[in-house]
Order: structure tokens, then sequence, then C-alpha cells
């Protein structure tokens, strides 16, 4: 380094890289964590599942209830009672 001392510029600068660099690191830190966490909610869900519903036939018939049961509410809101969304949600 020159005997030159650093004028308020330079070191203005040279912090605006260095944390440009570590907002660079931080955010590969971040994905690679996200990443982690998806994997091992993965592994966990698929380890609950593979416990709960050994048989797959089971699974299926659980997946259809809760589907017929989710359609016939929605057919109950919206087509028995047309304007719900005018008289019952509020602005």
């Amino acid at each position: 380094m020159p005997n030159n001392s650093l004028t308020r510029a330079d070191i203005k600068k040279i912090k605006v890289m260095i944390k440009k660099e570590l907002n660079k690191i931080e955010d590969k830190q971040n994905k690679e964590i996200n990443k982690l966490k998806n994997k091992e909610i993965e592994s966990q869900i698929k380890k609950v599942i593979k416990k709960d519903y050994k048989n797959i036939d089971k699974f299926d018939d659980k997946v259809y209830d809760l589907f017929k049961e989710f359609m016939q509410d929605y057919h109950d809101m919206f087509y028995r009672e047309r304007h719900i969304i005018k008289n019952k949600v509020k602005k």
C-alpha cells in the first residue's frame, strides 16, 4: 500500500464492495439452507405418509373422500347461496 492514505470516497467504495460480497454469500447460504429444509420436510412427510398410510388404496380413498367433501361444501356455498360474496364478505 502506498504512503498515501485512502480518501473517504475510496473507503466508501471498498465498503460497498464488501457489502455486495457479503450479500452474495448470505444469499447462497440461504438458498442452500432452504434446499436442505425442503429436503428434510419432504423426507418427514414421506415418513409420516408411509407410517400412517401403509396401504395406498386407503390413502386414495381418503383423498377421494376429502375431495368429495370439499366439492359438496363448494356447491353448498356458491350454488345454494349465489350472492354469498356480496352479502357475507366484508370489504
